[in-house]
């Protein structure tokens, strides 16, 4: 089983995209997936997520997943299959890590959408 993963960021006030050289502040924040392996029925996801290089260790941080199955006709490849918050597991470690538990109901490609907020900013 393969994933494909995409993130959305910080956006302007406009709601067009980071706008010049990201600040620490507003700089866009990566998902990492830290698994090897994911199976069709129930999965442990876990996540890390990176600001500029630096991997973040805040409970703080609101991580929401879709899950999109991308074989087949395009329009189902647009559908969500299943939806989960990612639960804050970084409670002494060097970096946060991010868990969320989908089921898989197939073998194949499947594709993440990971909306993410820091204090309030999406």
């Amino acid at each position: 089983m393969a994933l494909a993963l995409t993130a959305c960021g910080p956006a302007t006030p406009d709601g067009t995209g980071t706008a010049g050289a990201p600040t620490a502040a507003s700089a866009a924040l990566t998902p990492i997936l830290a698994a090897s392996e994911l199976v069709v029925g129930p999965n442990r996801v876990p996540l890390g997520v990176v600001r500029s290089g630096t991997p973040l260790n805040d409970p703080n941080l609101k991580l929401h997943l879709r899950f999109f199955y991308l074989e087949g006709p395009e329009a189902e490849q647009t559908k969500v299959r299943t939806e989960a918050d990612a639960v804050y597991r970084g409670q002494g470690l060097p970096f946060g890590l991010y868990v969320a538990y989908p089921t898989f109901d197939k073998p194949g490609t499947w594709g993440i959408e990971a909306q993410m907020s820091v204090d309030g900013s999406a």
